[in-house]
């Protein structure tokens, strides 16, 4: 193998490694961008299932209030419906029949001969108008004894006539004071009804929107979930490449070490070829020197061959000379 051939798979084998340890930073950065984009997902799922706890909450406590405001209201609505006969106009039409009815019997007139009530009392004549008390009864102004037009021998009715008269009125007076009362707490309780039933229906749209906010939270819990399944299966895809990202790292090792013997062998080639080079230079000088000496072998060889011939020739000429002789 060449030298330039060494030196071009050496090169080839360093880009390879360069581009296997950039693809594994990749591979090993991978996995953390996962992880913290898990953990991100976790703390936003665990804000939102906190939102979701406090709103469930909220919604159970307003539930309950709502409730008991609901027993409320039909417990006033029971009263209501239980007093709904305690009308002022019917309590004092009863209030006056019954004084009509004693007063009648007081004055002595026979229970059985007491008018209809709704035919003698009417809003022109009543049992308290003048005309109607002294056609039924001659009153002294001066005494408290009453007299009776029909029965004027009972004398024991005529003396308990102003006392059962006091009290009756006294039991009126009484009974119309409850009937007030009893009217005015109907009235409250009207209030109260109306302000309730409008508190049940802030509560009630309260409760609607609690609704939708928690059926907002289930949606978003839901899109998280979906995110963190998804979390999950990336993580899983990235564990798997991290357990390639290992095998590959212990291919980038055996690649390396590959290296490092290439390293040295290159090494030690680029000093053999230092010391063949240095040999080649020491040759390339002695063949200059044996050129040289070649050269001046063949110079010497030449003037030797022409002083060859000119004593060649001499000795020719001597011989001639001698044979002359």
């Amino acid at each position: 193998m060449s030298v330039y051939q060494a030196v071009t798979l050496v090169q080839t084998k360093v880009t390879t490694i360069i581009s296997m340890w950039g693809c594994w930073l990749q591979l090993t950065r991978l996995p953390q961008a996962i992880a913290q984009a898990i953990a991100q997902r976790k703390q936003e799922i665990e804000q939102v299932r906190k939102i979701l706890s406090d709103n469930l909450a909220f919604v159970a406590a307003r539930r309950v209030d709502l409730d008991q405001q609901r027993i409320q209201l039909e417990q006033f609505r029971a009263i209501l419906q239980g007093r709904s006969d305690l009308n002022v106009d019917n309590l004092k039409q009863e209030i006056d029949r019954c004084e009509y009815a004693v007063l009648w019997k007081l004055r002595g007139f026979p229970s059985d001969t007491l008018p209809m009530w709704k035919s003698t009392i009417s809003s022109s004549c009543g049992w308290r108008s003048k005309q109607f008390t002294y056609n039924c009864s001659l009153v002294n102004p001066c005494s408290t004894r009453v007299t009776c037009k029909h029965n004027s021998s009972s004398n024991h009715n005529s003396y308990l006539f102003p006392m059962a008269t006091d009290r009756i009125k006294a039991k009126l007076d009484q009974l119309r004071a409850e009937a007030d009362a009893a009217v005015t707490r109907a009235e409250e309780a009207e209030a109260k009804v109306k302000k309730l039933e409008q508190a049940l229906l802030e509560k009630e749209q309260e409760n609607n929107s609690l609704r939708v906010r928690l059926e907002r939270a289930e949606a978003e819990v839901d899109d998280t979930r979906t995110q963190l399944d998804h979390a999950k299966q990336y993580s899983l895809e990235g564990e798997s490449s991290l357990k390639d990202a290992h095998n590959k790292q212990k291919k980038i090792d055996l690649l390396e070490e590959e290296l490092d013997k290439a390293e040295q062998n290159l090494r030690e080639t680029a000093e053999k070829l230092r010391q063949v080079d240095a040999k080649a230079e020491q040759l390339e000088r002695q063949v200059k020197v044996g050129d040289q000496e070649k050269e001046a072998l063949e110079n010497k060889y030449a003037q030797l061959e022409e002083k060859y011939r000119k004593s060649q020739l001499e000795l020719e000429e001597l011989e001639k000379s001698l044979s002359g002789l």
